[in-house]
């Protein structure tokens, strides 16, 4: 590591150590290297990429139950796939058709959790960063929104791998 990398590195443990003193200095090294991700040694990673993710994970995630996390990166990603739908009134207003949407995101989530490559190597990297199973799974969430909410044309990913779902249950109905 060069002399930058480490001082990046330190400044990062001081921060998440000041924001999160209930975590093990064990889960602190880990998160750092998360947010730092594995790109960290090839090149400079711009802060506000680590800021963003940091954002992320101590907003929604970290020191919250698993049953509360993933219902908050579900409405994070719902509120994303509701403010694409031009209708966004008539969303508010019929359940059912909310309820429609949410399923079809979480097959959305589920089928990237499968197949997506990027997401595949997250999930592998992470594994390798801890044993510690709930840690994973924060981490896990963290990445997940950030990926999915990553601009892709001035639109979040989300809403390409959304609406193509939408489009094959509409084909299949």
């Amino acid at each position: 590591m060069t002399l930058e990398e480490e001082k990046l590195a330190q400044l990062w443990l001081d921060e998440v150590s000041i924001q999160c003193p209930e975590q093990s200095y064990t889960n602190i090294k880990t998160i750092v290297l998360w947010l730092l991700g594995s790109k960290f040694q090839q090149q400079d990673i711009p802060t506000t990429k680590v800021k963003y993710r940091w954002n992320i994970l101590h907003q929604r995630y970290l020191g919250v139950s698993p049953e509360k996390a993933y219902n908050n990166l579900i409405t994070r990603l719902g509120s994303a796939v509701i403010r694409l739908n031009k209708n966004k009134h008539r969303v508010g207003l019929n359940h059912e058709l909310q309820r429609t949407l949410l399923d079809i995101l979480q097959e959305v989530l589920e089928e990237l959790l499968r197949t997506d490559s990027y997401i595949q190597r997250q999930m592998a990297e992470i594994a390798m960063l801890t044993n510690d199973r709930e840690l994973q799974n924060t981490l896990l969430l963290a990445t997940v929104e950030e990926y999915c909410l990553r601009p892709v044309y001035n639109q979040p990913l989300l809403a390409y791998a959304f609406v193509e779902a939408l489009e094959c249950r509409l084909e299949a109905a």
